[in-house]
């Protein structure tokens, strides 16, 4: 992570525009997984209004080296204090995918997650709290989600991303 010489600023209008930030809704399904998840649209949406009314905005900036896509996010605040963050992912041949539609879908993933993370926003499958259940349900648990895609996809992660280790990254690996 990157950031302007002070983040005074930034971290007051970030604190203010999270209190504003309600859970992203969750609009679509993985036709792979069939489960829900918020796509990017759902996440910009949601975070717009109490972004512009805290003066901060976000540009992302997608860029490729050793065969690798990267995305650098930047959050900026209209004092011109600014924070970024980039990540990478190796880019792979993926049967059906031309090179660049591989290298489009990863960009998109990376734009979902980086702008996600560097505001804070998390996704809700029902945002008003009830969690889908109905008087008669007695509390139930949904399984957790085990993703076990690609391996050499996730050990570049936990060995690229400096955050990703520990308890983390034993997590991604299971």
């Amino acid at each position: 992570m990157n950031k302007s010489e002070n983040i005074d600023q930034i971290a007051t209008a970030l604190v203010a525009a999270q209190s504003k930030l309600a859970g992203v809704k969750m609009n679509a399904v993985n036709p792979f997984l069939k489960n829900k998840y918020a796509d990017l649209g759902a996440i910009i949406e949601a975070a717009r209004e109490p972004l512009h009314d805290n003066g901060l905005s976000i540009s992302q900036l997608p860029g490729s080296d050793n065969g690798s896509i990267s995305l650098t996010t930047i959050l900026m605040h209209k004092s011109g204090q600014w924070l970024e963050s980039t990540i990478a992912m190796p880019i792979g041949d993926e049967k059906g995918r031309s090179l660049a539609q591989s290298a489009g879908a990863i960009i998109t993933y990376l734009r979902r997650y980086s702008y996600a993370a560097i505001i804070g926003a998390y996704a809700d499958e029902d945002a008003d709290g009830n969690n889908g259940a109905s008087a008669g349900d007695d509390k139930k648990k949904a399984a957790p989600v085990v993703w076990s895609g690609r391996k050499d996809l996730i050990a570049h992660a936990v060995k690229e991303i400096p955050y990703l280790s520990g308890e983390s990254a034993n997590a991604i690996k299971a």
